[in-house]
């Protein structure tokens, strides 16, 4: 299993769910398949299909895509995202997640703890 997925920015300065879709998106494209524009539509539909706050100030922006890296992103901004969307206020921490659709079931097992936890 790749042991080089978690990437952490701490002291961030976004103030929009854009902002930080964009921010992810960049740093995604890089090493995938998907263009900036593709990686930002698809944290955008997986947002329209379900919740993705985890917890007061917490959400976790997700999505799988075949062939893709897996990576755990973590972002602190340094201050509250007061409107990240119509539904999810006072955003601080964000954790996105993005899977390979074809995982190992080693990696799918690691991924559910992750989540669970």
């Amino acid at each position: 299993m790749e042991t080089n997925f978690l990437e952490l920015y701490l002291n961030q300065d976004f103030s929009s769910q854009d902002d930080v879709y964009h921010f992810l998106a960049e740093k995604l494209a890089k090493e995938n398949h998907l263009t900036v524009s593709e990686i930002v539509t698809k944290f955008i539909k997986r947002e329209k299909l379900g919740n993705i706050q985890i917890y007061d100030r917490i959400i976790m922006p997700h999505f799988n895509e075949q062939g893709i890296s897996n990576k755990i992103i973590i972002l602190r901004t340094n201050r509250v995202i007061s409107k990240w969307s119509e539904q999810l206020k006072n955003v601080q921490l964000i954790i996105a997640l993005i899977i390979d659709s074809d995982v190992s079931p080693q990696e799918k097992e690691y991924f559910q703890k992750f989540i669970k936890n």
